[in-house]
């Protein structure tokens, strides 16, 4: 009997002994198997981190100040309305120049290129992120993450793009009216009952993209490099309004500066719908998008730096 209990004592010893050799095993292979676990993790993180190094898709809103702040508690007025309540002076800065990116962007917030469109996304990452990822565009797996960043970004701030521009124009002026008391336009310079304004004269350029045009070509055709506006109220301006006091200035500074009499008119404009799409007869095998819309301000300055203001219109109202 004795024997027996011995027996079972040493048995039982042994098992102990095995389960604690057991569990020691185990112990022990877990930080392999964690190190193992971090590393495939991180090189995940790498790859993340590596196709996206170098993208600054920041929120480029160009509102500095709250429309809901602006308004009265149960007020309901659009973001037009609150704006025609300013004065120019503080919304000036929402008028930008019509360049080719600003009106890319302004195509999106009106709906006219779409997050759906892998190549409208793509197109939108070559010609404002170009230089930072082309050596990606080659390799479909960092690429398509790289474009659901695009098109994250695009979904959540395209609501903050550009829609207001601001296009300047070079007029001549003749002499100066005593009766009238300003400048006459030269006649071919002469606005009269203008419903339609080209906003602008972007000419096609490869390198705005810095890749071969790999995208869908249809794009440009989506996406035109030329904007024109269609204007309700005609708009018409054969002289310059100016006091004797302001033309004698602007003769000393031209006559000055050995410059003829041409001074540049700046238009501040905010296209609001599309409405179709023509033949640019400016630039070869391109079109251009028209938008009706209206023609908010207008401005005359005698230099090119428009710092010498010589008349402003309001056409808001």
């Amino acid at each position: 009997m004795v024997n027996i209990k011995i027996i079972f004592r040493v048995f039982f010893l042994f098992c102990c002994l095995l389960s604690y050799a057991a569990s020691a095993q185990e112990v022990n292979s877990s930080p392999d198997t964690i190190v193992e676990s971090t590393s495939k993790a991180k090189l995940v993180i790498d790859i993340e981190s590596e196709a996206t190094s170098g993208i600054e898709l920041k929120n480029t809103s160009n509102i500095d100040f709250d429309f809901e702040r602006g308004t009265k508690s149960g007020e309901d007025r659009s973001i037009e309305d609150f704006y025609r309540s300013l004065a120019f002076s503080k919304i000036k800065h929402l008028y930008l120049s019509p360049n080719y990116r600003n009106l890319t962007k302004f195509y999106w917030k009106t709906n006219h290129l779409q997050e759906s469109e892998d190549h409208h996304v793509d197109a939108f990452l070559l010609l404002t992120q170009c230089k930072s990822i082309k050596h990606f565009y080659n390799n479909d797996f960092q690429w398509k993450k790289i474009r659901n960043i695009g098109r994250r970004y695009i979904e959540k701030n395209k609501g903050n793009f550009p829609y207001k521009f601001k296009t300047v124009q070079q007029i001549k002026l003749g002499a100066y009216s005593f009766e009238q008391e300003g400048f006459k336009i030269i006649p071919q310079y002469a606005y009269n009952k203008s419903r339609r304004l080209r906003v602008t004269n972007n000419v096609f350029d490869a390198e705005d993209f810095c890749l071969p045009r790999s995208f869908e070509v249809g794009y440009l055709k989506e996406a035109p490099y030329n904007l024109v506006l269609s204007i309700a109220s005609p708009f018409t301006l054969k002289n310059i309004p100016m006091s004797k006091k302001l033309s004698k200035t602007y003769l000393d500074y031209v006559n000055d500066n050995g410059l003829e009499r041409s001074p540049y008119i700046v238009f501040y404009i905010t296209p609001l719908l599309y409405k179709t799409l023509n033949f640019d007869i400016n630039l070869s095998a391109s079109y251009m998008a028209e938008y009706s819309g209206t023609l908010d301000y207008v401005e005359v300055y005698a230099d090119s730096g428009l710092t010498r203001l010589l008349y402003r219109e309001d056409r808001r109202k």
